[in-house]
């Protein structure tokens, strides 16, 4: 499930060695998918991204927040 587009600018960041701790990227995905929230979750040079639509930003936070990834 690819939603971001070349025109979106709303991304998040994960600390990889933090987000290993914590979970799988398919395991963050599904939560967020659980809770009907566009996002995906990717890597990318070392890092974990999640790509989000802005007025979804509020719904994301929490969730990463809540598993200590920011």
């Amino acid at each position: 499930m690819t939603i971001a587009t070349t025109s979106d600018t709303t991304r998040i960041f994960i600390d990889r060695t933090r987000f290993a701790q914590a979970m799988s990227t398919a395991a963050l995905q599904g939560y967020l998918n659980d809770l009907n929230l566009h996002a995906e979750v990717f890597e990318m040079a070392g890092r974990i991204g999640i790509d989000c639509l802005t007025i979804e930003l509020a719904d994301v936070v929490p969730v990463l927040k809540q598993h200590g990834l920011i």
